[in-house]
């Protein structure tokens, strides 16, 4: 089980690294902004999405063969882990990299320690606290934060936290991007 906590921390640490420092990372957090810009901008988005599908499947292959050996095999074996996912998304916010890998820490924390102290509550522990995040702040705990302007301030995992300023100049961007409101069409 250690060495599964150690792999698990080791990637999640890597793949952290390599979305904000790299530059492949960059064109990834740019693509799920706004691919129509980014492609105009000179990125190959389609390459992008190949290597996000082939990244997330290695990381699938990863996961299935360090956790065969403590899991019992069943054909529904995986469904309490798609809610659980759902619930650690939701909670950590849905464009936030880091943010989920937080909420996926902290449920995991609160759910061991309700089975502990609650066990008859253990299970609903993870649905209350989205509930609550949900009631609390929508976008989740790590989602976009607004400036107050109309604008939105990247927050969280967003297009340009941690980029360096060569980074943000070669997408063409800047800190704050401006939100205009449709103009209603009359004929």
């Amino acid at each position: 089980r250690l060495l599964v906590i150690a792999v698990a921390a080791a990637v999640a640490v890597g793949l952290s690294l390599w979305l904000r420092y790299s530059r492949i990372g960059l064109f990834v957090r740019a693509s799920s902004v706004d691919p129509i810009t980014t492609a105009v901008q000179g990125v190959n988005t389609d390459r992008v999405s190949i290597v996000l599908v082939a990244i997330g499947t290695a990381l699938a292959g990863l996961s299935g063969t360090i956790a065969a050996p403590l899991l019992p095999l069943s054909p529904a074996m995986g469904a309490y882990i798609l809610i659980d996912s759902f619930i650690v998304v939701v909670v950590g916010g849905l464009r936030s990299f880091s943010g989920a890998f937080v909420a996926a820490l902290v449920i995991g924390q609160i759910h061991n320690f309700g089975v502990i102290y609650v066990p008859w509550a253990a299970t609903m522990i993870p649905f209350v606290l989205m509930v609550a995040v949900l009631i609390w702040r929508p976008t989740g705990m790590a989602g976009g934060l607004s400036d107050g302007s109309g604008g939105k301030v990247a927050g969280g995992d967003a297009l340009l936290e941690g980029a360096t300023p060569a980074q943000a100049r070669a997408l063409g961007r800047a800190a704050w991007i401006p939100t205009i409101p449709p103009r209603s069409v009359r004929c």
